[in-house]
């Protein structure tokens, strides 16, 4: 299952690449936020369907590759939210703020605990935890980003953004 989660997952990288340059930074970043929120319905489906090992592999494959996409989505941006001259030490803390969603997803089991084990509940509720961060991306435009991502040609530095 490793394996098949992390090909997955590389997979939705490569789409995730592939909307980012389609719909540009803010665009890509709703778009795969919306189907990363979308993908917990999976588990809805799998919830009803019970013991279904092809429902798993299909519920895990769908988490997976949008969770890829969101994150390349994600990562995209943060490369251009930073100042190139302050890149490392700016991506360092954003990539630290972002991860301090893992500890929560800790907790579901006893979530899930407190909704006397309505796993369809919990996965509806994730869904709508995930709107407010969805509607956030549409006020993202409204802050520059800290560069433009081209590279200079002669000095090989970052060019900043206008």
């Amino acid at each position: 299952m490793n394996i098949f989660g992390i090909c997955a997952t590389i997979v939705g990288g490569f789409l995730g690449a592939a909307v980012v340059k389609r719909f540009q930074i803010y665009g890509s970043l709703a778009f795969c936020g919306v189907a990363h929120a979308i993908s917990n319905l999976m588990f809805v489906v799998l919830a009803y369907a019970g013991n279904d090992l092809t429902m798993f592999y299909a519920s895990v494959a769908v988490e997976n590759v949008t969770g890829g996409m969101s994150t390349a989505a994600f990562f995209v941006y943060l490369s251009r939210v930073c100042r190139l001259d302050l890149a490392a030490t700016q991506f360092a803390l954003l990539t630290s703020l972002w991860s301090l969603s893992t500890p929560m997803a800790s907790v579901s089991g006893w979530i899930v605990d407190g909704l006397s084990g309505n796993w369809v509940l919990f996965f509806l509720i994730t869904v709508v935890a995930a709107l407010p961060g969805i509607f956030l991306i549409g006020l993202l435009p409204r802050y520059g980003l800290g560069n433009d991502g081209a590279i200079d040609p002669i000095s090989r530095r970052g060019v900043k953004a206008k």
